[in-house]
């Protein structure tokens, strides 16, 4: 009995042994243990991810209806019955009620196609892959009813454009500038053509029509109707669709204009090489013309690349620039404008003088005097026509910048009148910047002078004279377009 008692203890310890080692187990504790290190080492190290947990598969006996094609939602019924035709050289109309008298639906043919044309069909399918298939072999739009099949040897559809009523016409001419404060705003050098909009796009939609295609414009409702067989009327989806895409994109510009006057009277303009050195030799200052000498050039026309993390390039050059003088930064308002269209900012401010003076006598009253005043305007004007690429924006810029240097008085006699002494500068340029890039213009130099008085006639000669005061500075404007819904990389 003993033996026995001592067997059944060694089976019974064995059998408890390789129930401790079921290889179900042992693979779920791997498992649960691999995944505890995944979850370990992604919490301390940001590049080590954790593995997904997979697909769950749900089995049911229940009945799966499958979703619907996206192009038989809006369908009839008998759109996806099923269809097997073995046709050859049968007329149109007669393969129509072969397919479509069964279905109990009706066959309308417009009086343009030809019932007796012949067609051949070895076809398994659907219906509605029929149809795409005769519609595309001959060329017609069909129309689908719950009843009815309606096919059309040309299709009508209607587009929506980015246009706006009217016509916008502007001309800009580099040679033109502002003679006076009545003038109109400054010529850009570039004018818009003087046929309208609507008539060039009416142009290029009747290259893509065919001998019976129509187009018909609205302008004042901006839209347009166009007549044409279906091959026709998909390449003017494709040309509509990348035309209003163009149209609608938007470009942000910001503006600065930075004035530095310089600490050193001798000083007539920004001293680059000495930017460059308080920068610390910064790559994003760099000739948008590519030259090795661009340092030394008079004026012209920089890129400023972003800078990566918090500070922007604009503030690194304000700070290099402090070290040659006073620096006054002006923040205009941004101008939000769409592609192809013009837009305008206008910051001025007018300056009230004595323009005329004139005393008179009159028997029995005395003398009289007459003062007529004057107004000389200055400030900034700026005119952008932006051209928006893939990520960069070709910007045609016209730009007019006025200052008041001083004012002088002239004095004759008992009369006496004031002489405003202003500096205008007009640009025009095309430049090709950069999603969030910089524009740099420079050159603008300006010298104002503080003026006393002189005096005409013989009081000039006999010690009248003018005192003069001078500070140089110079004028650098920013312009950083950004494209809207471009992100930054």
């Amino acid at each position: 009995m003993s033996y026995l008692r001592v067997v059944s203890t060694l089976l019974g310890g064995l059998l408890c042994v390789a129930c401790s080692y079921d290889p179900a187990a042992l693979i779920a504790e791997a498992d649960a243990l691999a995944e505890q290190q995944h979850q370990h080492l992604a919490s301390e190290y940001g590049y080590q991810l954790a593995p997904e947990p997979p697909e769950i598969v749900v089995k049911s006996d229940q009945f799966y209806v499958p979703a619907l094609a996206k192009s038989s939602i809006d369908k009839p019924i008998w759109y996806s019955q099923p269809l097997q035709t073995q046709l050859s050289k049968v007329p149109l109309l007669q393969a129509l009620q072969t397919v479509f008298t069964p279905l109990n639906v009706a066959v309308l043919l417009d009086p343009e196609i030809q019932p007796d044309t012949l067609i051949s069909s070895h076809f398994t399918g659907t219906v509605g892959e029929w149809l795409a298939w005769l519609s595309n072999g001959q060329q017609l739009f069909i129309e689908y009813e719950p009843y009815a099949v309606h096919l059309k040897r040309y299709q009508v559809k209607r587009y929506d454009l980015a246009f706006l009523a009217g016509m916008t016409q502007f001309s800009l001419n580099e040679q033109g500038s502002q003679r006076s404060s009545n003038d109109a705003a400054g010529q850009l050098g570039f004018k818009s053509g003087d046929k309208p909009a609507w008539d060039e796009l009416k142009a290029a939609i009747t290259l893509m029509l065919s001998d019976s295609g129509e187009v018909a414009l609205n302008a004042n409702a901006s839209a347009l109707l166009v007549k044409d067989t279906p091959s026709v009327i998909k390449q003017v989806d494709s040309y509509i669709a990348q035309l209003n895409n163009s149209l609608t994109r938007q470009v942000a510009l910001d503006v600065q204009v930075v004035e530095i006057r310089f600490s050193d009277n001798e000083q007539y303009t920004v001293d680059w090489s000495s930017v460059r050195r308080n920068s610390q030799g910064a790559p994003w200052l760099t000739s948008q013309n590519g030259s090795e000498n661009w340092l030394q050039q008079a004026a012209g026309r920089f890129i400023l690349s972003p800078l990566n993390g918090s500070r922007n390039s604009v503030e690194v050059l304000v700070q290099a620039l402090q070290k040659q003088g006073h620096v006054k930064v002006s923040h205009h308002p941004r101008l939000l404008t769409l592609n192809h269209q013009i837009a305008q900012l206008l910051v001025e401010e007018e300056q009230a003088y004595l323009a005329e003076s004139e005393v008179s006598s009159t028997p029995y009253v005395g003398q009289q005097q007459r003062l007529k005043p004057g107004r000389v305007t200055t400030g900034f004007r700026l005119f952008v026509l932006p051209n928006i690429l893939e990520r960069d924006v070709l910007l045609h810029l016209s730009s007019q910048m006025s200052a008041l240097q001083g004012m002088s008085v002239v004095q004759s006699g008992d009369n006496m009148i004031q002489t405003p002494h202003t500096a205008r500068k007009h640009f025009f340029l095309k430049a090709l910047v950069g999603h969030s890039e910089t524009l740099l213009l420079t050159g603008f130099r300006n010298q104002q002078t503080e003026a006393g008085r002189t005096r005409s006639g013989v009081s000039w000669l006999l010690g009248g004279g003018q005192q003069q005061k001078q500070q140089n500075s110079e004028t650098l404007l920013l312009i950083t377009p950004r494209i809207v819904g471009v992100a930054n990389e």
